[in-house]
């Protein structure tokens, strides 16, 4: 996970460098030293480079920040979804796959499922639930229920 945002890092900051270098060579008038370019005054005292230690500093700081995320990140890996068809009592799950992150099951067209994605922490928690069938452009609502948010 950390590699992600590693490489998303890494492609900015090179798209920054290819871009000033493509705006360089596309003229022939002469720069000012980069010293100068990447400076900033401060307070009226002029202070080379500057603008290049605050990404640097940025960088760093999202790498970081990014790594902690992930070392505490939330996790759980539990299942959002299960089949539903032809079944006995007390369960209409058919219990041949759970939809889940570790499921290898490939879905196919006119399988369905009761899709719940859920958030639950200690004191508050989301959750939605839907009869779906797999379609053949993707999943299909069972039902024709009005789509609202209902707060209570």
């Amino acid at each position: 996970m950390m590699w992600i945002f590693l490489l998303s890092d890494t492609f900015i900051f090179s798209c920054f460098l290819i871009s000033l270098m493509t705006a360089r060579a596309s003229t022939t008038v002469p720069w000012p030293p980069t010293s100068e370019v990447f400076g900033l005054t401060v307070f009226g005292t002029s202070v080379p480079l500057l603008l290049i230690a605050i990404m640097t500093f940025v960088l760093i700081t999202s790498s970081g920040t990014m790594a902690i995320a992930v070392k505490y990140g939330y996790e759980k890996n539990n299942r959002c979804g299960y089949p539903i068809g032809l079944s006995y009592p007390p369960d209409w799950g058919e219990r041949t796959m759970s939809l889940r992150g570790t499921d290898q099951t490939i879905l196919q067209e006119n399988m369905t499922f009761h899709f719940m994605p859920a958030i639950w922490f200690d004191d508050w928690g989301f959750e939605m639930t839907e009869s779906i069938r797999v379609g053949e452009n993707g999943g299909e609502c069972l039902s024709k229920v009005p789509r609202q948010l209902l707060v209570k």
